[in-house]
């Protein structure tokens, strides 16, 4: 909200406004703040079941990939959201709500890749991960030969998790079918080499991800 009181549209929507399929994917929770920064209007970033609701009732997103919706609080007003609030507190309820506006859900690589190759236009990725998010760089942490404050091994890579280069290229395989374009936010994971997280991907698409960032 600006000074005058008013709610700017955020990039994402000025792109569905002029007809572009549009994109959110994250190592994160697929509420996390970032790419709810782009893809809802929420006063509070802690509001997640909000926020989700948002991409796919509100703004409309057409693919969203990432990990799961979590961690509503009542110690930020999120009740204020009654549309959301009690009602879409897990993968599960959020997985039907997506159901009903026409979206291909997922929770696996295979059914991931089945989606965006069956040609369906709208997908929802909800994956678990490291503790509340998918996280990669964190399941990563077994190849430095790092340990937890107990000196256990960290959990390895799920089996049925994508990564992010996968989830990248399911995205772009998807929004390139319109034919106006499309936008498409990718959240980079924060910790550990960065630069060896950049999705790598095949026939020239890894430079012009790299180009729009």
């Amino acid at each position: 909200m600006n000074c005058k009181g008013e709610i700017p549209e955020t990039i994402l929507e000025i792109a569905g406004d002029m007809d572009k399929a549009t994109g959110l994917v994250a190592t994160s929770e697929i509420s996390h703040a970032t790419p709810a920064a782009f893809g809802s209007h929420s006063p509070v970033r802690y509001c997640v079941a909000e926020i989700a609701r948002q991409y796919i009732e509100e703004t409309k997103v057409d693919v969203v990939l990432g990990g799961g919706v979590y961690n509503s609080s009542d110690e930020y007003n999120c009740q204020q959201f009654t549309k959301a609030y009690n009602q879409l507190l897990s993968n599960e309820a959020m997985a039907e709500l997506a159901e009903k506006n026409g979206y291909y859900v997922v929770d696996t690589t295979k059914e991931m890749m089945t989606a965006a190759h069956s040609g369906n236009r709208k997908i929802l990725g909800m994956f678990t991960g490291y503790y509340e998010g998918k996280t990669p760089e964190m399941f990563r942490l077994n190849e430095y030969g790092l340990t937890d404050a107990n000196c256990k091994r960290y959990d390895d890579y799920p089996e049925d998790e994508p990564t992010l280069a996968q989830m990248t290229e399911t995205a772009l395989d998807t929004l390139e079918l319109e034919q106006d374009g499309f936008f498409l936010m990718v959240r980079i994971p924060d910790r550990l080499d960065r630069p060896r997280q950049i999705p790598r991907l095949p026939d020239g698409r890894d430079a012009r991800l790299r180009q729009s960032r």
